[in-house]
């Protein structure tokens, strides 16, 4: 009035607290090599529209949107990706994300590890059809190690433990099973022979 200015009691008041998005557990699965299938969910979506959601995933852990971010999607609901750029004998930190207008959050973490590649798996080789100069050798490649066989046979020798540096046939590439036949094999004579990949 005239005089002044009068204020009554204060009152304070605090407003709400955004509800953010709830997150279901982060999972990995058909692990191979280089690629993983990764699985999250948002049960609830809070209090504003879930806008942006997906995995981050990383080296170390805790990852975040700065580091790898593959997004899936919006909204509530499951959601998948498969990741095919990987390093093999690596392993992985993974979290799911929810963005909407205020921020973003992340689900509890999970590892995987990927496979290292490694040598090929030869099986035993077996012998039949000895005669005086000639022999039947058959053998199997029953995994690659991760990468192609690019080649495949057997090495043979007059001593134990022959190697690709003695006497050697190729027999095509890829895994399964495969023959050859030995020839011009001395009478009398003791051969060693092994199945070979690479």
């Amino acid at each position: 009035n005239s005089k002044g200015i009068a204020y009554g009691e204060t009152k304070s008041f605090v407003t709400h607290t955004y509800a953010m998005p709830v997150l279901g557990a982060t999972s990995a699965s058909a692990v191979s090599y280089t690629s993983a299938t990764l699985s999250g969910s948002i049960t609830s979506a809070g209090d504003l529209a879930v806008t942006s959601r997906g995995f981050v995933y990383g080296t170390t852990p805790n990852p975040t949107t700065a580091n790898t971010k593959v997004a899936v999607g919006a909204g509530v609901g499951s959601f998948t990706t498969n990741l095919t750029t990987l390093s093999n004998g690596t392993t992985y930190y993974v979290r799911s994300f929810a963005q909407n207008s205020k921020d973003v959050v992340y689900s509890t973490e999970t590892t995987f590890t990927t496979p290292a590649y490694g040598l090929a798996t030869v099986g035993t080789t077996t012998v039949s059809n000895i005669s005086f100069t000639s022999a039947t050798v058959a053998a199997s490649i029953t995994a690659d190690g991760g990468q192609t066989v690019t080649e495949r046979g057997f090495v043979y020798a007059t001593t134990p433990n022959p190697t690709t540096t003695n006497s050697k046939i190729t027999v095509g590439s890829g895994t399964g099973s495969f023959n050859s036949e030995l020839k011009n094999l001395e009478p009398s004579t003791l051969y060693y022979v092994l199945a070979y990949a690479i």
